[in-house]
């Protein structure tokens, strides 16, 4: 079987570690190893692998902890405001 190029419509967001990204296959769901292309567009070389791919994000758990300083930012807005009127 030949190898070919197999370019996803997915790219990295400026910020975010390659590690959030899981690519596997759908059908038999082993991971499958890519890397980096122009313009930051997911690469994959395609052996045995199906059509269907899927590319999973976790999000990297300093969001989480921005959210909740978010959160209790807002909240503590709200609780001065009323302690105001």
């Amino acid at each position: 079987m030949s190898l070919a190029s197999e370019r996803m419509p997915s790219f990295i967001p400026y910020g975010v570690t390659l590690s959030a990204y899981v690519v596997t296959n759908e059908e038999t769901g082993e991971k499958i190893n890519w890397k980096l292309g122009d313009n930051n567009r997911i690469v994959i070389t395609k052996e045995d692998y199906s059509d269907r791919l899927k590319v999973d994000f976790g999000v990297p758990w300093i969001w989480h902890l921005a959210e909740v300083i978010s959160l209790v930012a807002v909240v503590g807005y709200i609780v001065i405001c009323r302690k105001r009127q």
